[in-house]
């Protein structure tokens, strides 16, 4: 069993001089603000003298990376050491239990970087008020979600990229941790080619090799269908997760992207629609849907484990070149972004009969539009007041549950346990 600190331990009593003191999570943060100074002395880590300082002066917050559910990510530089670093900011982060919680098991993930590349270097945390700031590596490509938007990766990429985080998963799991969110904006790439996983905010630690969770929390195009149905699950929900990266990074979306999230749900854990698949099975290698198979196979006992993945034929064909298979498709994915910037700033210096004519179009459909939204708007109102003078006032229209209830953002996109136990009984009901 792994000797580090479990992330779902919520209060401890200890004996000080004679007195029974309680330490809570806040004071378990305090600590770790104390002691954030990165001990593997890697060349991003900072030095002691920072301990203590407010960071708002220590750093110069110079945009947005992210946002999600669970705070704002920025890219930031030391004012003293000039490191460019990548600052979740988690704004009142100790005003509540749960957001203590969370943001402790983060911190505990990512102090486990100093055993795998496969997660962002931990600088350390500090705190400004009531706010909680983590710094870490900043992976500068970006996210796997920003890369394969631009240009879609050959089956080579794919494999590439599935090599590596399988290999994360795999450490993720050797820790006894669950990810419960892995897909491709919550996967990281640095500049060398590594790939690291992120966001750890709904991540669960086992406290036992057989231990389950029950608690309904993920992202719905890639939950798994235990998740879903409230079933206690184990890891093998990551590897499920992992098969729905593989078709989104493949063909830039997950399975039933046109179906509302609702919709996707019944159609993950009803046995009488095939698991998921490619949406251009022709494009992909036999190899490359056998691996898929694996991982999308709708019993978590009889799905594969990630060294099963990563000694199948259409992860080995990458030998150890998935670093520099990387670094190509990521200077691929730049000359595409410089090649856009270039277009527009010539766009912009040099207007064209083409753009004047096009500007001029867009607005007299502009105006087409307004004129058209005046009289709609016009008739609406006369049609409200007929139906005003009309209304008896009797009965009222019970709110029933709809596709809205259930979130699809790309940050967090959890889901409420009170769908999914709907899901379970229309389950039931077969």
């Amino acid at each position: 069993m792994s000797t580090n600190p479990s992330a779902s331990e919520d209060v401890k009593e200890v004996k000080q001089d004679g007195k029974v003191e309680k330490k809570d999570e806040e004071h378990k943060i305090e600590k770790e603000v104390k002691q954030y100074e990165q001990k593997r002395g890697s060349p991003g880590g900072f030095a002691s003298p920072n301990i203590g300082k407010d960071p708002n002066e220590l750093f110069e917050l110079t945009g947005i990376l992210g946002t999600g559910a669970y705070g704002t990510v920025h890219r930031a530089i030391n004012r003293e050491t000039g490191q460019v670093v990548a600052l979740k900011v988690i704004q009142n982060a100790l005003d509540e239990e749960d957001k203590k919680k969370e943001l402790l098991r983060e911190i505990n993930i990512l102090k486990l970087s100093e055993k795998t590349p496969y997660l962002p270097l931990y600088y350390g945390t500090f705190k400004s008020d009531r706010s909680v700031w983590i710094a870490m590596e900043l992976c500068a490509a970006g996210s796997l979600r920003d890369l394969i938007v631009k240009v879609g990766p050959t089956e080579i990429e794919v494999a590439a990229i599935l090599k590596q985080v399988c290999s994360g998963i795999s450490f993720l799991h050797s820790e006894k941790i669950i990810h419960r969110d892995i897909k491709a904006a919550n996967v990281l790439i640095a500049t060398s080619g590594l790939i690291k996983l992120g966001d750890f905010g709904v991540s669960a630690k086992l406290e036992q090799t057989l231990d389950k969770k029950r608690t309904a929390i993920g992202s719905p195009y890639w939950m798994a269908p235990e998740v879903i149905l409230e079933k206690p699950y184990t890891s093998a929900v990551d590897i499920w997760s992992l098969g729905i990266m593989a078709i989104e990074v493949a063909e830039k979306f997950p399975p039933y992207r046109k179906f509302k999230p609702i919709s996707a749900l019944f159609m993950i854990v009803s046995d009488e629609v095939d698991p998921p698949s490619f949406e251009n099975p022709e494009k992909w290698t036999d190899t490359f849907k056998d691996w898929l198979k694996m991982c999308l196979v709708r019993d978590p006992d009889k799905r594969a484990d990630t060294e099963a993945l990563s000694n199948h034929p259409f992860i080995t064909q990458v030998g150890s070149e998935e670093q520099n298979i990387l670094l190509q498709y990521i200077k691929k994915c730049s000359e595409i972004k410089e090649d856009k910037e270039s277009d527009k700033d010539h766009e912009k210096s040099v207007p064209s009969e083409k753009q004047d004519a096009k500007a001029a179009k867009k607005a007299k459909v502009k105006n087409e539009l307004d004129a058209e939204f005046k009289v709609s708007t016009k008739k609406a109102s006369d049609e409200a007041k007929s139906a005003k003078s009309h209304h008896t006032g009797h009965g009222h229209v019970k709110h029933l549950g709809t596709d809205s209830d259930i979130s699809s953002d790309s940050g967090s996109g959890d889901t409420s346990t009170s769908k999914t136990g709907t899901l379970k009984k229309a389950k039931k009901k077969k």
